[in-house]
Formats: C-alpha cells, sequence, structure tokens
C-alpha cells in the first residue's frame, strides 16, 4: 500500500490537520481502516488515538483509494470534536458509548 498526500490543510479552529489521501494498492484489497489509520499515524508521527479516517472510497476498476482523514493534537481533543458515529467506526469508543 502507498500513500499520497493530495493536500494537507491546518484547521486551527479544530486543532486538526485535514488530510486529503490518495491510496495505491496494486494487487491487494482496499485497505481496511484499522490498517489504514496505522500507516497514516505512522507517516505522520501521530499517535494512534488522534487519527480519525472519515472515508475511504475506492474506484472501480483501479487499483486507488481515496480518503479523508482527521489527524488531531491530542486524544481528548479527538473525543470532544468528533461525531461519535466516526469514533465507533476507527474504534476509538466502544458501542455502548457511541
Amino acid at each position: 500500500m502507498d500513500i499520497e498526500i493530495i493536500d494537507e490543510k491546518q484547521n486551527t479552529l479544530f486543532n486538526r490537520k485535514e488530510l486529503t489521501v490518495q491510496i495505491h494498492h496494486q494487487n491487494e484489497a482496499t485497505p481496511t481502516r484499522d490498517a489504514f489509520r496505522k500507516k497514516i499515524a505512522a507517516l505522520s508521527n501521530a499517535e494512534l488515538n488522534t487519527v480519525v479516517v472519515r472515508s475511504i472510497s475506492g474506484t472501480f476498476g483501479l487499483p486507488s483509494s481515496s480518503a479523508l482523514v482527521h489527524i488531531y493534537e491530542t486524544p481528548d481533543q479527538t473525543l470532544k470534536t468528533e461525531a461519535k458515529h466516526f469514533l465507533k467506526r476507527n474504534k476509538l469508543v466502544d458501542a455502548e458509548e457511541a
């Protein structure tokens, strides 16, 4: 899985970076949200619990996908700002908490 950052914006109001990413996955399936979060956290030197993958959408017939990612400064900021269903999808909270 190769990752190419298309656009990176600093959102100072929410204390986060907003990334638009292109994922190239030749001879592989579209990566799982967990595997992609770990790869983005490693590339951006961020803690795993501050990375929220908002969406991953594959391109039909092509081995590439695009994704929208938010990276917060602190885990506490992540929990306060993101919607509960995104926290649940990224396994940052349990189903009962959401």
